[in-house]
C-alpha cells in the first residue's frame, strides 16, 4: 500500500514535469487580478458592497436596504468590467460610454437615479452582455 502510494506520487511529479516541459500554459502566463480564488459573483459583491449606500426613512434610521446611485454603479461597473475581463482602460471606458446610458435606461425604469443593490448582478450581466 505505501508502495503503490509512492509510486503514484512519483508518477504525478513526473508528469507534472513533462506539461511544464513541454512548455503548456500554466497559472504563471494567466493574468490575474487582486481577487484570487473568487468567482465573478464574489468580485461583484464585494466592489458593489463598497460603492452601495444604505438607505434611511424620513427619520434618518437606516433600513437596512442599499442602494447604487447612478454616479457610484458606473464606477463599480467599469472596476468589475476591469478585474473581471481584464480590459484595457480605453476599451472599458469607450464600452462604458456605449453600454451604461441603455443598460441603466432599462433598470431604472422611474428615473430616480439608482437601483436595488440586489440589482446588482443582473445590472451587470446585462451591462457586459456580449462579453460574458
Amino acid at each position: 500500500m505505501k508502495y503503490a502510494a509512492l509510486l503514484l506520487i512519483a508518477s504525478a511529479l513526473f508528469v507534472d514535469q513533462a506539461v511544464a516541459i513541454r512548455g503548456k500554459p500554466t497559472a504563471a502566463d494567466t493574468p490575474s487580478s487582486g481577487y484570487f480564488g473568487a468567482d465573478e459573483d464574489d468580485v461583484m459583491n464585494n466592489i458593489f458592497g463598497h460603492y452601495a449606500v444604505e438607505v434611511t426613512n424620513a427619520a434618518g434610521q437606516k433600513t437596512g436596504q442599499k442602494v447604487l446611485y447612478k454616479d457610484a454603479a458606473q464606477k463599480a461597473c467599469a472596476e468589475i468590467l476591469l478585474v473581471t475581463k481584464q480590459v484595457n482602460e480605453a476599451k472599458m471606458e469607450s464600452y462604458m460610454a456605449e453600454f451604461f446610458p441603455r443598460t441603466w435606461a432599462k433598470f431604472d425604469v422611474n428615473n430616480q437615479g439608482e437601483i436595488d443593490i440586489t440589482e446588482g448582478h443582473t445590472f451587470m450581466r446585462s451591462l457586459l452582455g456580449r462579453l460574458n
